[in-house]
């Protein structure tokens, strides 16, 4: 437990930072308080100044799962300090982990960038995140690539909207969604 604790300060690293210019929040809860988990979860500024936020999830559980978890947050954040495309660095990041991962792994993942005025972001295979404009609107992140790890040479895009005071960025892995109470699950509906 206690390795499992440290690798999970690798991925999911505590409250997030406060932010001028942005509130942040984070709820991490490993589905039935299981001991190690695939979720990801990084928010830094980038040296530009600009706000990433990164939400993955490595497929399966366990200890190598939460390796590899730490191993593709680590990747992600790093090439950021050279690449301010979001596209470029989950395709870097992808070529870094096929072949480190097992051939069974694979890791939906979504970056996103975010300036005063617009979100950017890449959307590898992720559950799509929604941005809940502060006019009641709603824009759903759609994927723009496959899971990192999947193919060597996958081939990544990025996208771009305005992102304004007042809109919000929700996303979610599918443990979310996927959460049982009684037998039902969460669903995409309700969440």
């Amino acid at each position: 437990r206690r390795v499992a604790h440290a690798l999970t300060q690798g991925f999911v690293p505590g409250p997030p930072p406060r932010l001028e210019d942005f509130d942040v929040g984070l709820l991490y809860e490993p589905a039935g308080h299981a001991v190690g988990g695939g979720d990801l979860f990084g928010l830094w500024r980038m040296p530009s100044g600009d706000l990433a936020v990164l939400i993955g999830d490595v497929s399966g559980k366990g200890l190598e799962v939460a390796a590899a978890s730490a191993m593709v947050r680590f990747f992600v954040e790093a090439r950021t300090w050279d690449a301010m495309c979001p596209a470029e660095v989950l395709a870097q990041t992808n070529a870094l982990v096929t072949g480190r991962l097992p051939d069974v792994m694979f890791v939906p993942a979504f970056l996103a960038i975010i300036d005063r005025e617009t979100i950017r972001w890449c959307n590898a295979g992720h559950p799509r995140p929604v941005v809940l404009r502060a006019d009641g609107s709603e824009l759903e992140l759609r994927g723009t690539g496959l899971p990192l790890g999947v193919e060597e040479d996958g081939r990544y895009t990025e996208e771009r909207a305005p992102f304004g005071p007042g809109d919000v960025l929700f996303g979610a892995t599918d443990g979310l969604s996927e959460a049982r109470r009684g037998g039902e699950q969460f669903g995409a509906a309700r969440l």
